[in-house]
């Protein structure tokens, strides 16, 4: 009804998408772009070294995504996240806004917010897979993308899972972002 106007974010494993591609294999033709969280490209994984838990806890579902889409990939990845804490200043700036927006925002944050706020010493949280949400809806923040083929290591003893980035040559596959709060 709405080709390449749909954005699809995925929050977590990409093992969704890929079964919904198997239902439907024309699902890829009329999205405008996918935009997930995972992977690293120069920070140590969240599950073991360069692995994260999006991508290892399926990496066969990650496969299917990275060699089957046909619309654009952009991928928040885990140093963006890990460089881009919430201070508690910003989230309580966020909660007193009336928009649209700034309401979705904090439904979304609330969880983390209460999980983390107890914790001592805490000065705010890690967004991981909120950033990936925001990476659309807030496109000013992003700093910089690249363009870089990618691929996923499905058979290494130590690297099965791992996202890999081919920084040698630019290429039209995936899209990792770096995010800046210009707050």
């Amino acid at each position: 009804e709405h080709p390449k106007q749909i954005t699809l974010f995925a929050l977590g494993p990409l093992t969704n998408i890929a079964l919904a591609y198997h239902l439907d294999n024309k699902l890829f033709d009329n999205l405008e772009q996918i935009v997930f969280m995972g992977g690293t490209l120069d920070f140590a994984g969240n599950s073991d070294p360069m692995k994260t838990f999006n991508i290892v806890s399926d990496v066969e579902a990650c496969r299917i995504v990275l060699s089957t889409a046909k619309c654009p990939l952009t991928v928040v990845p885990e140093e963006c996240c890990r460089s881009n804490i919430l201070t508690w200043d910003i989230y309580d700036k966020i909660s007193k806004l009336d928009s649209k927006k700034a309401k979705f925002a904090k439904q979304i944050m609330e969880m983390e917010y209460k999980r983390v706020k107890p914790q001592p010493g805490a000065k705010g949280f890690i967004m991981f897979d909120i950033l990936v949400v925001m990476a659309v809806v807030y496109q000013d923040y992003i700093e910089s993308q690249q363009e870089y083929k990618t691929s996923i290591e499905l058979n290494g003893t130590l690297t099965r899972g791992e996202l890999v980035f081919d920084k040698r040559t630019p290429g039209p596959d995936v899209k990792p972002m770096d995010w800046t709060s210009n707050n």
